[in-house]
């Protein structure tokens, strides 16, 4: 029996090992938003998979509807992210994943959160910040993620930040004045959640 194959984007944001020379994924699809998949003997050597499904990995993944679970049986690079080449970037990188696992609630597409999320990586790639540029960078995309998710209310000036898909030091440079308020803004929103 041939099973249909679901083919999409994804960004991996956590794995767990299992069994022998399994890994059981949890990726961020385009197509099917938050999605737990198994990865049989993926931790092989002779495994295609293993260098397409990293930690911070853009890939194009194909999957099958199992039983209880997805089985990703394919994935090509799209993007092998440097991310973990700088530690601050990378810490920051974890946490917003944290957050999306936290606040994504199961299969439902939402390809603009999804894209604004690879925009950001994108800009985070390309460029070089401080310390204080990159919690910037991480405010503003954890407001968008909130926005985008239906959990951020109205905030006069904060929500000139909100437009998708513009990441630019201009951008960044105006939300310095406003850090403080977002911040308290995004606190009070993720407390709301219950999550």
């Amino acid at each position: 029996m041939s099973h249909h194959i679901y083919q999409t984007d994804a960004l991996v944001l956590s794995y767990k090992n299992t069994g022998e020379a399994n890994r059981y994924y949890q990726l961020f699809t385009k197509e099917l938003g938050l999605v737990n998949a198994s990865a049989q003997s993926i931790r092989h050597l002779k495994s295609k998979l293993r260098y397409s499904l990293q930690i911070f990995s853009y890939s194009h993944i194909g999957l099958v509807r199992g039983k209880n679970i997805w089985r990703l049986i394919k994935a090509e690079p799209i993007l092998v992210l440097e991310l973990t080449k700088n530690l601050q970037k990378r810490v920051l990188v974890a946490r917003v994943f944290s957050l999306l696992i936290r606040l994504l609630r199961g299969e439902g597409e939402n390809k603009r959160l999804f894209d604004e999320v690879i925009l950001c990586l994108l800009f985070l790639e390309k460029n070089n910040f401080t310390k204080q540029e990159l919690d910037i960078v991480e405010v503003i995309l954890v407001m968008r993620i909130l926005n985008s998710l239906g959990y951020w209310g109205k905030h006069n000036k904060l929500d000139v930040f909100l437009v998708c898909g513009e990441w630019s030091f201009s951008v960044t440079n105006k939300m310095k004045e406003e850090k403080n308020k977002a911040i308290v803004a995004i606190n009070k929103a993720i407390k709301e959640t219950q999550l």
